[in-house]
């Protein structure tokens, strides 16, 4: 998955903590990555109140821009189709 958004006018709804935890049930490994933009204020608390951990800052090219990297242990689920 690239990106994971929720409409603004549906947010704090557990729409987007949903959509999140089913991918990641649906997967087979036993933790996960994912980045956020610093810069928006929304995603790091949600994602810190459900248990991801900061790991780093990265820019995927030179002088792009800067993305939080988060990580999360998991317990891995049955794969199948999402």
């Amino acid at each position: 998955m690239v990106e994971l958004h929720v409409r603004p006018d549906r947010q704090r709804r557990g729409i987007g903590r949903r959509l999140l935890g089913e991918l990641l049930r649906r997967q087979p490994h036993d933790r996960a990555v994912l980045t956020a933009d610093p810069a928006r204020p929304q995603p790091l608390p949600f994602y810190a109140k459900d248990g991801w951990e900061p790991l780093g800052d990265v820019r995927f090219t030179a002088g792009g821009p800067l993305r939080v990297v988060l990580g999360k242990r998991i317990e891995p689920g049955p794969a199948g189709p999402v």
